[in-house]
């Protein structure tokens, strides 16, 4: 037994691919657990629904983290973290595969999956990371990691540290690499919808005044920054010497994820 699990908030404000992750999810699952804030801005809530997954409604504290100490970085440990593990206490029983609005899984990797689940020999699975970057022909190396995102469902937990991008386990657990890849678009696409994203996540990690407004936001660059805080005030982005933009084939992409990134192919 394979449950998904994903988390929204105005991910159609937001320009997140969250249908075609959706759809990759359900290849691999066997049942889909999405969890979206019914406050959110926009019909993310309505198009999940008639997406045929269960939705669990979940609020978000958008308390600013950084209103005690605006310079921390640690604050809440992250909103989406917690919300992570919200939609993860979901899963009551077998394997748990969980996976974020922008990013989708390969059709090819679907009997790989469920394969390692039915061996007993680990409790917990990482996955390459893809990071395209710009467009679907190039893959930016030094961000592309190794992330536990399959596991036994009571055997691992969402890491605050990372903000829920990887699981950290409860006591030893045995883990492995998985032959699977997980492809990630959150810097593909419109520059302007790449902006208010990056913009949206320092939200849940600096204090509102030390952003740019919304509206005063440059188009993103695709420069090879070590961090993407061009939506901080005052901060000078700083050059990563160690980035390099490594080709990949069109072809290599998810057949859904090609189609919806056609333009930027």
């Amino acid at each position: 037994m394979i449950t998904g699990t994903m988390i929204l908030r105005n991910a159609v404000l937001l320009g997140y691919p969250f249908e075609v992750a959706i759809r990759s999810l359900q290849q691999v699952s066997d049942r889909v657990v999405v969890s979206v804030d019914p406050t959110s801005e926009d019909d993310t809530l309505g198009i999940v629904r008639a997406l045929g997954v269960d939705v669990f409604e979940s609020v978000w504290d958008l308390d600013d983290p950084g209103a005690s100490d605006p310079d921390s970085t640690a604050g809440q440990s992250c909103e989406i973290a917690r919300q992570t593990q919200l939609v993860c206490d979901q899963v009551k029983e077998g394997w748990n595969f969980s996976l974020q609005a922008d990013e989708v899984l390969h059709e090819k990797d679907v009997d790989e999956i469920r394969r390692v689940t039915q061996s007993g020999e680990h409790t917990g699975y990482a996955l390459s990371r893809l990071y395209f970057f710009a467009r679907l022909t190039w893959m930016r190396d030094n961000w592309t990691l190794p992330i536990i995102r399959l596991f036994k469902h009571d055997l691992w937990l969402a890491d605050p540290d990372s903000g829920g991008m990887t699981f950290v386990p409860v006591g030893p657990q045995p883990s492995a690499q998985l032959l699977a890849d997980i492809y990630h678009y959150s810097r593909v696409g419109d520059p302007a919808a790449i902006s208010r994203r990056v913009r949206n996540l320092d939200a849940f990690y600096h204090a509102e005044e030390k952003l740019v407004p919304v509206d005063d936001l440059p188009e993103y660059t695709f420069d090879l920054h070590k961090l993407d805080n061009a939506a901080i005030k005052g901060s000078a982005p700083a050059h990563d010497p160690e980035a390099r933009l490594v080709p990949f084939p069109v072809d290599g992409h998810p057949a859904a994820a090609r189609e919806h990134y056609k333009n930027y192919a």
